[in-house]
């Protein structure tokens, strides 16, 4: 059996504040060319949302949205589909987790 000695100078206790990621949306079914207003209830330093076909959520390489003042985001699907509103909000801390919030959007 080998003996472990570990020696610490000064411990600091962090504090870490889990993010709240949160959406609510005007629509989740709608027509080719309509729009859905997706208004944050998230509490983060920092949100975006991205809008992945169905089944592509981890290959996604699209474009990420920010929420405007009024922390609202106006969407235009132009293709019919499955998709999945993804908001993902952290905070700046060190070890901060990514919290997600999703919801499925239909176009017909």
């Amino acid at each position: 059996m080998v003996a472990m000695t570990a020696t610490f100078t000064m411990c600091k206790k962090i504090t870490i504040v889990v993010p709240k990621a949160c959406f609510t949306s005007s629509q989740t079914e709608i027509n080719k060319g309509d729009s859905i207003v997706f208004m944050s209830c998230s509490v983060a330093d920092d949100v975006m949302m991205v809008f992945p076909k169905a089944g592509d959520e981890d290959l996604y390489a699209g474009p990420a949205f920010r929420f405007d003042s009024a922390q609202t985001i106006t969407r235009v699907f132009v293709e019919p589909g499955n998709y999945t509103a993804t908001l993902r909000a952290v905070n700046h801390e060190n070890g901060s987790p990514i919290q997600e919030f999703t919801q499925s959007i239909i176009v017909h």
